[in-house]
């Protein structure tokens, strides 16, 4: 495989070129774009993907608040809220209460038109989302816990709670937090498998169709605090098989 250089995007405004933490392209019904998250300071920005073989343009700005903070790395999570694709900045205390409505091609609707993210906490550190025969869920986390939310988003957008599970706070050092997610899908059953760094374990809980949690199993390190547990979790399937990565 080969790879080529097309440009450097430098822009204009170099808070939202500087200190980037994130990048997440989203495939929209009439193109690409890619976002950006800086540290504070800066904010979130979109761009247009014209071509594999052209610079990118920038598509909108939004700038974090005044009040923000940090509570993890910031990232820009792109979800689908009932038809809607919608940008959510997490990673933040004080952060953006609201989140991002796109367009079309990716851009910000209305210039950066803000939706309520409803009853979702404003310092979550992880976001997903993930789907069962009985409908549209979200899980959360938030900075400074070993637990995580399930959460149900009806035809409208709406979103509502479902269930919450907590997780063992390993030796209560300070700190101690849910530092990766992800939900796997085997067959007809959907996992979710949650890290902790400083907990020292991975978790595996079944999700039933209406979005309650099973009993979680723990995976537990041996040795080592924090140094030898992984910061991301992603699946892989081989002959049938699926391991935890």
């Amino acid at each position: 495989m080969r790879y080529r250089h097309i440009a450097t995007h430098t822009g204009t405004d170099a808070p939202f070129v500087s200190n980037i933490t994130d990048l997440r392209v989203h495939s929209g019904a009439q193109g690409h774009a890619l976002y950006s998250a800086t540290h504070i300071g800066g904010g979130i920005a979109a761009y247009r993907i014209l071509a594999a073989d052209q610079p990118i343009e920038a598509m909108g700005m939004q700038a974090y608040p005044a009040s923000a903070g940090f509570a993890g790395t910031p990232e820009a999570v792109v979800l689908n809220i009932a038809g809607d694709s919608v940008l959510f900045g997490i990673g933040l205390r004080d952060g953006p209460g609201t989140a991002i409505r796109l367009g079309e091609q990716g851009d910000f609707l209305d210039g950066a038109a803000q939706a309520s993210s409803g009853p979702l906490p404003r310092d979550l550190i992880q976001l997903g989302q993930f789907q069962t025969p009985q409908g549209n869920f979200l899980y959360s986390a938030r900075n400074g816990e070993t637990a995580f939310d399930i959460w149900r988003v009806d035809g409208s957008g709406g979103i509502s709670h479902v269930t919450r599970a907590i997780l063992p706070v390993g030796d209560g050092v300070q700190g101690t937090r849910i530092d990766a997610m992800h939900v796997a899908t085997l067959g007809d059953r959907s996992f979710v498998l949650a890290a902790s760094g400083m907990g020292n374990y991975v978790s595996v809980q079944m999700v039933h169709a209406d979005g309650r949690l099973g009993t979680a199993q723990m995976l537990w390190s041996w040795n080592g605090l924090g140094l030898d547990q992984p910061g991301h979790l992603d699946t892989v399937t081989v002959g049938g098989v699926t391991y935890v990565v």
